[in-house]
């Protein structure tokens, strides 16, 4: 398939990026030559294909359609009022460049369009625009055999020839422009043929042809399957069956046109010439009033969408996203309202902010239990190495009551702290230093702890074992680091980089015999501590690296995100 087959005018057929895909993929093994102008070409073709797809992408996006939807509409019943309030006395070349001046402000990107209209040979072009076979076309013919043709272009964002797509509701709202132009065209070659005596009765002519375009635009919105209301003065001036039936009213399919003179809600329960804000929470009534100032004083040309709390009439709630656009309706500035009910998402929301909250008591109750639990087995242990003579019974001791220290503290952390997914490590490691440092050191010794520590998140199920390691090494430090030395130094450090953490205990002391790093590196651990410092590190799937330094180095290092 060529280049030349895959011209369109709107994205609207999946087929093109399918098919531009296709002619990217083939090899170069099909022996068509890299040349420089092949490759711009390939370039070309690859970013039109991108704005294919990101254009798809960007039209499923409700607040997109909406959006669109609101300018479409906007522009239409603006064109609309333009022929309306057209007379005689009003040139025709005039009233068909206020037309051209409105059209693209119901397009995606306004700024960048270009419009020519051909009436016969008459021909009304505007800036930017360029001819291409890109062009969006929109023709008609006249009833004297005239032809009417409207083509809009568009130049590239990029600056780079890259040609770009319309919106395939863009063809529909040109389609309808042409015949509103080709309407007024048969108003104003009839009014030049009739004399001034005729002129009243051409006037009811285009009375009547106005009508038939009201009739068809409120048909329109009427079909609509979303909600659609009109305002004015602060009164429901019309609003379309979906509607009705949002707020709970009843009515025919002309919306309750015919309600509203007795001032409020008729018998068959029509809204029409009710206020507004009947229907409003009072707690949105300030920002409501906000919103229809800005719109009538045309400060903006649309609102973004807002969630309010609208009251139905049997007196429930619900929760809608309100848009609002500036219109004319009936001779009067109005507003036109795009509604969507989103109370059943608010809800859903609602119930699972409930479900969390539930499930963090519970988490709160579990941590806070198992810290007790644990806190009673430390004090039974405690309790023994008080009671027992044999010093070595009592070292086996305070050493387990250490190490079950070491859980609990970890339990006790999460249950203070905001998430119980993870626990801050680095105030973790200073509270379990200042415990073992209290059991284990000698009286005789004195020793300065250094931290350099960053702020690193661990979940429970790797701040155990790292816990319990870092409680084995700092024991053995205490232990056996100084034996024949009143004083020493010792220094932890807790890194985080993209990949892994790293825990480093550094002390100078007298080190570690060569024959038990020896063993270490073997895997054989020379003692109970050590096996469970090198059990927990594959635990952790980590590596554990001891060397003689000036002392005594141990690193930890561990994957950062857990498998």
């Amino acid at each position: 398939m060529t280049l030349n087959q895959l011209t369109c005018k709107t994205v609207s057929s999946r087929a093109v990026p399918r098919a531009i895909g296709q002619i990217l993929n083939v090899p170069k093994q099909s022996g068509i030559p890299d040349t420089p102008e092949r490759m711009q070409r390939m370039q070309w073709m690859q970013q039109w294909h991108d704005q294919v797809l990101e254009a798809e992408n960007a039209q499923r996006n409700p607040s997109f359609r909406l959006r669109e939807r609101t300018k479409e509409l906007n522009c239409l019943y603006a064109v609309i009022d333009t022929l309306q309030t057209s007379r005689p006395g009003l040139k025709f070349d005039e009233v068909i460049q206020r037309v051209l001046m409105i059209l693209p402000g119901g397009m995606l990107h306004p700024e960048r369009v270009g419009l020519n209209l051909l009436i016969g040979r008459k021909s009304y072009t505007m800036p930017l625009f360029q001819v291409s076979g890109s062009n969006l076309v929109a023709a008609c013919t006249a009833e004297d055999g005239i032809q009417i043709e409207l083509r809009v272009s568009l130049q590239p964002s990029n600056g780079d020839g890259t040609k770009e797509r319309f919106l395939e509701q863009e063809q529909v709202l040109l389609d309808k422009i042409v015949l509103l132009i080709r309407r007024f065209y048969h108003h104003h070659i009839n009014v030049s043929r009739l004399s001034e005596l005729e002129e009243h009765t051409e006037e009811r002519a285009i009375q009547r042809a106005l009508v038939e375009s009201e009739r068809k635009f409120r048909n329109m919105v009427e079909h609509a399957p979303e909600p659609i209301a009109i305002i004015t003065d602060q009164h429901f001036a019309y609003l379309n069956p979906a509607a009705i039936a949002l707020y709970g009213a009843a009515g025919g399919k002309d919306g309750g046109k015919d309600g509203g003179k007795d001032g409020g809600k008729n018998g068959d329960g029509s809204l029409t010439g009710t206020p507004v804000m009947d229907c409003i929470h009072p707690a949105f009534h300030d920002e409501v009033r906000e919103r229809i100032r800005q719109l009538l004083k045309e400060e903006k040309a649309h609102t973004d969408p807002s969630q309010q709390t609208h009251i139905k009439l049997d007196g429930s709630q619900i929760w809608v996203d309100v848009v609002g656009s500036p219109i004319h309706y009936q001779g009067k500035n109005s507003i036109l309202l795009f509604i969507r009910d989103i109370t059943r998402q608010i809800e859903n929301e609602k119930q699972i902010r409930r479900n969390l909250q539930e499930k963090e008591v519970m988490l709160s109750e579990i941590h806070h239990r198992v810290k007790n639990n644990l806190a009673v087995i430390t004090g039974l242990l405690e309790l023994e190495a008080g009671i027992s003579e044999n010093p070595e019974i009592v070292n086996v001791l305070r050493k387990a009551e250490n190490r079950v220290r070491s859980m609990a503290l970890v339990h006790e952390k999460l249950y203070q702290s905001e998430s119980f997914a993870e626990i801050a490590f680095k105030p973790y490691i200073t509270e379990l230093t200042d415990f073992v440092k209290g059991y284990f050191t000698r009286s005789d010794l004195s020793v300065d702890f250094h931290f350099e520590l960053e702020p690193v998140l661990l979940d429970i199920n790797r701040a155990v074992p790292c816990g319990i390691i870092l409680n084995e090494i700092l024991t053995n430090g205490l232990k056996y680091a100084f034996p024949d030395r009143n004083s020493g130094s010792i220094t932890l450090t807790l890194l985080e980089s993209d990949r892994e953490i790293r825990l480093t205990y550094r002390d100078d002391g007298v080190g570690i015999a060569e024959e038990t790093l020896e063993q270490i590196s073997a895997g054989q651990a020379a003692t109970l501590g050590m096996e469970l410092i090198l059990a927990l590190t594959r635990q952790l799937n980590g590596t554990l690296d001891i060397t003689n330094h000036d002392g005594t180095r141990i690193e930890l290092r561990f994957p950062r995100n857990q498998k």
